[in-house]
């Protein structure tokens, strides 16, 4: 084999191999905004879009995960579904969707895949100063999976390590009760 075909190879399989892994991208639009023109809200946790079908507002359920949420918007065209998730704080200097808003936005892909009967193929995580679009892919299933059993773990045994956290902790249902964290 000659160098540059082994070259070739070698940066075809560095590139497959990112693309196994990535599953977010960088920022689709640096603005406050995202326009999906051509879809319709079929679901929405805010009254403001009347628009939205019936079921808006409603405690969505996966039975096969034990999951439930309501994903702030959902989007729909055709058959195909997108989530969208809205937060108001900045990604500012991080340059990445935290960690937790991105397993959130994977809960929701198989809570609406098992409700709506369809294969959520990504979703969008919106902040005050970009949009991120999250794809649906195996490995981040297994991420939440994961970090589920986990949850579910520490949950069952009553130990865990904490991670405290400003953000996180000050609207935590815990906060001022169980945890030693917020006293």
């Amino acid at each position: 084999m000659s160098g540059q075909t082994s070259v070739i190879i070698i940066l075809s399989v560095i590139y497959a191999v990112y693309a196994a892994v990535s599953y977010v991208k960088k920022p689709v639009v640096i603005k406050k905004r995202l326009w999906l023109p051509g879809w319709r809200v079929v679901y929405a946790d805010n009254k403001k879009y009347k628009n939205a079908d019936g079921g808006s507002g409603k405690l969505l359920k996966s039975e096969k995960y034990f999951l439930q949420g309501k994903p702030d918007l959902i989007y729909k065209k055709n058959n195909r579904y997108i989530p969208v998730e809205l937060k108001s704080a900045t990604v500012k200097k991080h340059g990445r969707p935290r960690e937790s808003d991105v397993m959130q936005l994977a809960a929701y892909f198989m809570i609406i895949g098992e409700t709506y009967g369809a294969n959520i193929k990504y979703g969008y995580i919106v902040y005050d100063d970009c949009v991120f679009l999250v794809r649906n892919t195996r490995r981040l299933k297994k991420n939440l999976l994961t970090v589920i059993c986990e949850m579910r773990k520490m949950l069952k045994t009553g130990s865990g390590t904490a991670e405290p956290d400003f953000v996180t902790c000050k609207n935590c249902v815990c906060r001022g009760t169980v945890c030693k964290w917020s006293r």
